[in-house]
């Protein structure tokens, strides 16, 4: 036989075992894959003694299930047992690696994160980019949501964590990020709020912890803002009014991409932060908030809008926006949280790490000098006359 033949024979019996799969290995019906999880402390049967709820969202793989997923949910005193006891409501080999989004409860939240998190973080098969969350409200009503067109709400979940930073200035939030924040002093892990209104969810805002406990919650709007000032380049589009034609009311939609640079000065015991945010992007779109009937005739073709000098006045629009909104979230941050919500401590660990960790940061961020100076450029790139 020849070299080429044996060559030939090794790869056709590789393809075949290849192909045929391995002979140890389960069929998908066989296996248990969980989606998500979620944790929540709750009042147990005996007074003043807290269990915790364990959320599981479960796909069914089998063809003519009624369902197409389970949501199983079990109690204990601690997250560790509740793995022993799923094999007492679901059979079936139990693969963790599955997961993909872990939610906190709202309760479990305001105790402390840490011990939750831990444990995930001490399971081999568990990703350190689990996205992770957070319910405004009711845990339950997220987990037994039922979104149209999804096979199961964990897969829901996890297309709007991982996908919706991308597109909406919406911050990021894993296992890995949360973990580092949490356990490093002076920084505030940011983690979003899921809320369920019937069978859909939504993101409607973050929560600020102060180590691993909720300390406060900010808006939808304030997240996108201080996703923008973390230093973090990020996507997004933004609507806002302008007036046109200095009498005109008008809505003007632009998709930017933002970078802010950070700078940190030091006189002495004191510190100084300057902000600085270049945005650049296109107009999507801009309409009059008045029917083309009742406006005058300079108007009425749409091009008019968009003269050079206007989308001048947009990027001016814009940056007055984003200032505005980035100036009242400082003040926020100085004033009634009392703390650096914005992680900028990381700029002045890099240059000053020793004496930084001997002081309170956020006692000296309340009483810092911040300026915030925004540069936006817009393009319009629709069709030409």
């Amino acid at each position: 036989m020849t070299k080429a033949r044996i060559n030939l024979s090794a790869i056709t019996l590789f393809l075949t075992l290849f192909l045929t799969g391995c002979w140890d290995i389960k069929s998908i019906e066989d296996l248990t894959i969980p989606i998500a999880s979620g944790y929540e402390i709750v009042n147990g049967p005996d007074s003043g003694v807290k269990l915790m709820n364990v959320y599981t969202v479960y796909p069914v793989f089998y063809k003519n299930a009624p369902r197409k997923s389970v949501v199983d949910v079990i109690q204990s005193g601690y997250i560790g047992e509740t793995r022993t006891m799923r094999q007492e409501h679901i059979g079936g080999k139990l693969n963790l690696g599955g997961i993909q989004v872990a939610v906190i409860g709202r309760e479990l939240a305001q105790e402390g994160i840490r011990n939750a998190l831990n444990i995930i973080l001490r399971t081999a098969q568990l990703k350190s980019t689990i996205a992770i969350a957070m319910a405004e409200g009711n845990i339950n009503d997220i987990f037994y949501a039922v979104p149209d067109n999804y096979p199961n709400v964990g897969i829901y979940m996890k297309t709007l964590l991982a996908d919706a930073y991308k597109q909406s200035f919406i911050l990021k939030s894993d296992l890995h990020h949360v973990s580092v924040a949490m356990d490093t002093p002076g920084w505030h892990p940011v983690i979003p709020m899921l809320k369920a209104e019937g069978n859909e969810i939504m993101i409607n805002g973050y929560g600020i912890f102060r180590e691993d406990k909720l300390a406060h919650t900010i808006t939808i709007t304030e997240a996108r803002v201080l996703n923008i000032l973390s230093g973090m380049k990020n996507i997004g589009e933004r609507t806002f009014p302008i007036t046109c034609n200095g009498n005109i009311p008008c809505t003007a939609t632009v998709k930017m991409q933002n970078e802010a640079k950070i700078k940190v000065a030091r006189n002495g015991e004191s510190y100084r932060i300057d902000v600085s945010v270049k945005s650049k992007g296109t107009l999507d779109d801009l309409v009059p908030n008045v029917n083309y009937h009742t406006i005058d005739n300079a108007l009425s073709d749409k091009e008019n809008l968009l003269k050079n000098e206007r989308i001048e006045e947009i990027g001016k629009g814009y940056e007055e926006l984003l200032k505005k909104e980035a100036e009242a979230l400082i003040d926020k941050a100085q004033n009634e949280f009392k703390m650096d919500i914005f992680n900028w401590i990381k700029y002045a660990q890099a240059k000053w790490r020793k004496d930084i960790d001997r002081i309170n940061w956020d006692d000296c961020f309340s009483g810092m000098d911040i300026s915030v100076n925004i540069k936006a450029t817009i393009e319009y790139i629709g069709e030409e006359t």
